[in-house]
């Protein structure tokens, strides 16, 4: 089983759905995972730390939930942990698409943080690709818990990245760092 539903919410308009989605839906797979006998669980998790926002408090919650119920579970789990992801069919939550459709707008203006901070963005194939070795190899996965960070080896500034997709927009927004 490769979980990966996730709920994205700003400011709390819909609280109860990121719960029931990022954590409930978790753990309903989970318990089905593990009644039916299924040998390994891929869960895809954030390296975000819990005190960012919703999204990634669940997220981190359903993580530890994984942890605390690994030894008592018959399957065996791996957590992926992911920074940005981009690519075809990502969505408007996603950063990478939602910057680009305004700027393929020509919205007037974009106001971002300083874009110092900086991310590791794979893209979604190579992330398909990472999971399909993991499932590929399961049957060398004998620790109960497994955890691995799949991020891209070179960070990159918020500020780059988006420059970088104005440039190759054309854009004529204002960036507002």
């Amino acid at each position: 089983v490769i979980h990966t539903a996730t709920h994205h919410c700003k400011y709390y308009q819909a609280m109860q759905e990121v719960f029931a989605t990022n954590i409930d839906l978790g753990l309903r797979l989970l318990d089905c995972s593990n009644k039916n006998g299924i040998k390994c669980f891929v869960n895809m998790d954030s390296i975000l730390s819990k005190e960012i926002n919703l999204y990634s408090f669940t997220k981190n919650l359903f993580r530890e939930s994984l942890v605390f119920l690994s030894n008592d579970l018959n399957v065996n789990i791996v957590n992926i942990k992911l920074d940005m992801m981009y690519g075809a069919f990502s969505g408007s939550h996603n950063f990478i698409q939602n910057m680009f459709e305004k700027l393929a707008k020509n919205e007037t203006e974009i106001n971002l943080t300083e874009g110092k901070q900086k991310r590791s963005f794979l893209y979604i194939k190579d992330i398909v690709t990472a999971i399909a070795m993991i499932i590929k190899n399961e049957h060398i996965i004998n620790q109960k818990y497994n955890e691995f960070y799949l991020i891209h080896p070179v960070l990159n500034s918020v500020k780059d990245v988006m420059e970088t997709l104005k440039e190759i927009t054309q854009s004529s927004t204002k960036l507002n760092f």
